[in-house]
């Protein structure tokens, strides 16, 4: 995943060198990437890996390319129709959400962790 995010600030600087495309397939990738993170939460033997995997995704700052994309650059570059854009906005929008769920669980856990190690 950490690839991923080097990606997106590298194609939201330079679009230019990756088709509109793969943008919005990696977008898909991503957002199936963090609910399938959110999956594995729910299960016990996954749960553990998957926390901390969740841990270094926060600690790195999350997915970055959720925030402040530049809209203009990409319509301009891949000369997307209004639907592409939509699209694209709607998985952002997804990734954000899911991202949000994400962040609330580890907060949680980290909570239920701090109290039992005061106890």
């Amino acid at each position: 995943m950490l690839y991923l995010l080097l990606l997106y600030n590298k194609l939201y600087k330079d679009p230019g060198h990756v088709f509109g495309e793969d943008l919005m397939r990696t977008a898909v990738f991503y957002l199936d990437e963090l609910m399938e993170l959110e999956e594995a939460l729910e299960d016990e033997d996954e749960k553990p890996n998957a926390v901390k995997t969740l841990s270094e995704l926060y600690h790195g700052g999350g997915p970055k390319h959720i925030r402040q994309i530049p809209y203009p650059l990409l319509i301009d570059t891949y000369n997307w129709t209004s639907t592409e854009v939509d699209d694209f906005a709607k998985y952002i929008k997804m990734t954000s959400e899911c991202w949000d769920r994400l962040v609330k669980i580890l907060r949680k856990k980290l909570k239920v962790d701090s109290q039992e190690d005061d106890s």
